[in-house]
């Protein structure tokens, strides 16, 4: 199988399992602590997004950012591009949903698909690519 498939194949794979982990988390952090579900969505999706970012780091684009200094920024650019991202993805929902009265459901599969794979691309050329030591 072509090595870009492949590593396609796994970050998608990753990418499901980090947002099953998001909802599980979400799920019990806001059965067992009762407290704000906005908190505890912050918390769930910081955690399966640094979950994500390790997966990435070990199975998806191994070998990058081999220093600790490398790693760390890379992690910061990660979290900021998914947050990017996910804005992007509530303002495409506000935009055709709200305003142009499309159906919801497959709008966000549209919008979720368009923005990991623009994910997809920051991580292979951006935030994972091999650099000189």
């Amino acid at each position: 199988m072509n090595n870009n498939i492949l590593q396609f194949l796994k970050y998608i794979f990753y990418g499901v399992i980090a947002a099953l982990l998001n909802t599980l988390l979400y799920a019990f952090f806001t059965r067992v602590f009762d407290l704000s579900t906005v908190f505890f969505s912050f918390i769930a999706w910081l955690l399966a997004n640094i979950f994500a970012f390790f997966c990435n780091q070990l199975f998806v684009f191994p070998g990058a950012n081999k220093k600790a200094s490398q790693l760390i920024l890379a992690l910061l650019i990660f979290l900021l591009s998914r947050l990017l991202s996910g804005l992007g993805d509530v303002l495409t929902m506000f935009f055709f949903v709200d305003k142009k009265n499309l159906p919801d459901i497959p709008v966000k599969i549209i919008s979720a698909g368009f923005f990991g794979f623009i994910n997809y691309l920051l991580g292979k050329f951006l935030i994972f690519r091999k650099r000189k030591s």
